[in-house]
């Protein structure tokens, strides 16, 4: 405990003394009943105002600041928080560590630690400030309502390998191609890409700048649920995978039914171009007035001579 006095503190003793006995002496002399409580309230009096002169009070440890390095952080940051916060305390996660930092298994540690009052908090519990800084590829999105106030993040650089993957917004398709493309950073080029599937190495390409986009294209074999491998190896020989989860979904074919006046060869060329993906189809082309001609691939033949509501809903197009 500590003192601020408002005034000198032999002064404030000396006057508190002299007035305690002369509200005493005044008192005594009173032929009125209680005396012994009235000099009581006489001495709780005096301690009342020795408080407020004196004005105790209990020293409060300092608002400790934290920082917290996370993967990826750059140490010349680091130095630079350091400078300005002297009297920070680092803590680090994984293998982020720094000179004099405490390795944390969970950042939920920090964040419990930092919920509990210091009066509840045990002597093995870590002494935990308001967060400063937060340095490196940060937290999830969900463990930032966990941080009381704000603070200031210092992120990493953009990490080697595959920074960007676009998929169809469309699951693939048994048996029909679909393309996979993003963005990747190499800073040791020339690299090499390589994409494969369930079944091995499908394709892949050389990488001559330390950044910019690729694409593979590739026609699924199976349904299902299936992981596909990005593998980008660069100059010094260090490989970084990602693995890309798609979900193939099984072919559908289509009943179609095709009607032509009279026969062309772009409608021709469609139905081929149709059947080969195998779709079924039904073709009548009119020859003369009353003579047509039909085609079935992928089904079987039927009467296409009276065209009725119930022969078209027999078709899906």
């Amino acid at each position: 405990m500590t003192i601020d006095p408002l005034l000198p503190v032999w002064l404030i003793l000396v006057l508190l003394t002299s007035l305690l006995i002369w509200s005493i002496v005044i008192e005594w002399r009173r032929t009125l009943r209680y005396k012994l409580f009235r000099i009581l309230a006489c001495l709780v009096a005096m301690l009342s105002l020795g408080v407020i002169f004196l004005r105790p009070a209990t020293p409060t440890p300092p608002d400790t600041q934290t920082i917290l390095l996370t993967p990826s952080n750059s140490h010349t940051v680091v130095d630079s928080l350091l400078r300005a916060h002297s009297e920070a305390v680092l803590y680090h996660l994984g293998d982020a560590g720094y000179r004099n930092s405490q390795k944390l298994s969970s950042y939920r540690e920090l964040f419990y630690a930092a919920a509990v009052p210091p009066s509840r908090r045990a002597t093995t519990d870590r002494n935990v400030g308001r967060m400063e800084a937060i340095l490196g590829d940060g937290l999830p999105d969900y463990a930032l309502d966990s941080i009381p106030g704000g603070f200031l993040y210092f992120p990493s650089s953009e990490p080697d390998g595959i920074t960007r993957i676009s998929l169809p917004y469309q699951n693939p398709q048994l048996n029909h191609t679909t393309t996979i493309s993003g963005t990747y950073r190499s800073l040791d080029i020339p690299a090499t890409l390589y994409f494969s599937g369930p079944g091995g190495k499908l394709d892949s390409t050389q990488l001559s700048s330390n950044t910019g986009p690729f694409s593979f294209s590739f026609t699924p074999r199976a349904s299902g649920r299936m992981t596909y491998l990005l593998t980008l190896v660069d100059s010094m020989g260090t490989r970084i995978e990602e693995r890309v989860p798609v979900t193939v979904d099984a072919y559908s074919p289509l009943n179609i039914f095709m009607l032509q006046d009279y026969p062309t060869f772009e409608m021709q060329h469609l139905k081929n171009f149709l059947s080969d993906r195998g779709h079924q189809i039904a073709l009548r082309a009119q020859l003369s007035r009353n003579t047509y001609r039909t085609e079935f691939t992928n089904r079987s033949a039927t009467s296409l001579n009276k065209i009725t509501s119930l022969l078209l809903n027999t078709f899906d197009l």
